[in-house]
């Protein structure tokens, strides 16, 4: 287990108190949370609301999101900073912009493209890439609509009926084409939207009988609360 810390891409890890980090993993969209303190000398470091952090350990990404919040305390001799920060998962990043628009009926879903969630996305980095100067576009917009691929997404959902959307949160729609037809869905550490029939998504920590992760409540109470 060797656990690192980039901030924007610049490894931390030595900055990092670890004995204050918190990670909260769940389910729900926008329920990934993390908190960490960082210690800055002489201005080595400037972490910053709307930086780009990830927590791996080894390969495998453990968080990644955007900082909301930064305090800091000024330690010894003036020369140590202490921050204090909190960060939430990139749904905080699709987030940044409203939907205004009628969608006509279509499938919920069908892999990478022809669906109203491929829509919604090219709708966003659309946006986005008309609000840029430099003419390339938000990476994150760009990231979300481009990583769209059917290893994430239901091959073939249901088809949902006109939806309209007045200036509403992008995963406040995304949520009620999943709450409406019987999905869930999330964004992952690699800016991919994942949505999933609700049967589908098993807990990964159940012991697994006949391949399935299951949980017998009358012996296994470890689980059970």
């Amino acid at each position: 287990m060797a656990l690192t810390v980039t901030l924007m891409g610049l490894d931390i890890t030595n900055k990092v108190d670890f004995r204050g980090l918190t990670i909260t993993d769940t389910q729900e969209v926008t329920g990934d949370t993390l908190t960490i303190t960082m210690y800055g000398f002489d201005q080595d470091i400037f972490p910053r609301v709307g930086n780009e952090i990830i927590v791996q350990d080894d390969s495998t990404k453990e968080f990644a999101g955007i900082l909301t919040d930064v305090e800091r305390q000024i330690g010894e001799g003036n020369r140590v900073v202490v921050y204090e920060c909190t960060a939430i998962d990139y749904t905080y990043m699709l987030d940044r912009r409203y939907i205004n628009k009628v969608y006509p009926t279509k499938a919920v879903t069908n892999g990478s493209s022809d669906s109203m969630l491929e829509d919604i996305l090219y709708d966003l980095k659309t946006a986005a890439e008309g609000d840029d100067v430099t003419g390339v576009g938000d990476s994150f917009y760009n990231d979300f609509y481009n990583n769209l691929s059917a290893s994430q997404v239901l091959v073939s959902g249901p088809t949902v009926r006109q939806q309209v959307f007045q200036r509403i949160l992008p995963s406040q729609a995304i949520s009620t084409l999943a709450e409406s037809t019987g999905n869930l869905w999330w964004i992952d550490f690699d800016k991919r939207i994942n949505f999933r029939p609700v049967v589908s998504v098993f807990a990964n920590h159940l012991p697994l009988i006949d391949g399935f992760p299951t949980l017998h409540v009358e012996g296994n109470m470890e689980d059970f609360h």
